[in-house]
């Protein structure tokens, strides 16, 4: 086959190509909508309590500075019970941007001591050039509040109903 007539054959092909590719009866999909989100609602209860804190940093060791928040143990019920959470703060070495909040997962993990004793192995020093890392204890953990357990007939209870076995039903056999 000439040069002449291959450059004709893959013309003519390309050209039935690009018609078929525009007949084959599907539609091209439209862009998609932007996706709009209602506003959230406001909260009902007023939580300035927690939201206008302000940390009182004091230093605790290894160039890190520590505080305590408060949090509202439900927070359905802002005006109950209250728990404390641990922070600890590593400031930028350089010119901060902004803060970087770091938890170390768990169980039992406490973020707190992690970015007081570990900072350089849980970031970049390019990251800690630019922003102040902090970490916290979650619950129960280090220096937040405690969790309370229940006893083995409270947890019952709490699961399964009354707490006594045989009053909820159970039979031996």
């Amino acid at each position: 086959m000439t040069r002449h007539r291959r450059g004709g054959l893959i013309a003519v092909v390309a050209v039935a190509t690009a018609l078929l590719a525009g007949c084959t009866g599907q539609d091209v999909p439209a862009p998609h909508p932007p996706v709009t989100t209602p506003p959230l609602p406001a909260p009902a209860p007023d939580f300035s309590a927690y939201t206008a804190q302000v940390p009182n940093w004091a230093p605790c060791g290894n160039g890190a500075s520590c505080a305590d928040v408060f949090a509202p143990l439900d927070w359905t019920d802002p005006d109950g019970e209250r728990i404390t959470l641990r922070l600890a703060k590593q400031a930028a070495t350089g010119t901060a941007r902004g803060t970087l909040f770091i938890n170390l997962g768990g169980p039992g993990a406490s973020g707190a001591d992690g970015v007081r004793d570990y900072v350089d192995g849980l970031v970049t020093a390019k990251v800690r050039q630019h922003y102040d890392i902090i970490g916290w204890d979650p619950r129960g953990v280090g220096g937040s509040s405690a969790v309370t357990c229940l006893d083995d007939a409270g947890l019952d209870d709490y699961l399964y109903g009354t707490g006594d076995p045989v009053a909820d039903g159970a039979t031996l056999e």
